[in-house]
């Protein structure tokens, strides 16, 4: 579901926007009240998506190419073209 990079990041956001709501509810002015909150909401919410590790499915269809992912080679090439092409 998430990325095991992201564990420590969303762990240190999900603590500061538990502090901002919880300042966020102790405060009487309603515009600072709400400000905090939704500054907590899009926090958490952002760290969240960002450190999202969804399944990767590939299309079933034929004769098409997909690249690989997850910055993994599957085939390596030595070039032996020498030809410098300047513009």
């Amino acid at each position: 579901m998430f990325t095991k990079y992201g564990y420590t990041t969303i762990g240190i956001t999900a603590i500061i926007s538990f502090l901002l709501i919880v300042l966020g509810i102790f405060i009487n002015n309603n515009i600072a009240k709400y400000g905090l909150i939704a500054v907590a909401i899009f926090l958490i919410s952002f760290t969240l998506y960002f450190f999202r590790d969804p399944d990767r499915k590939p299309p079933a269809k034929d004769g098409i190419v997909v690249s690989p992912g997850r910055w993994k080679s599957s085939v390596r090439k030595r070039s032996y073209c020498r030809r410098v092409y300047r513009w």
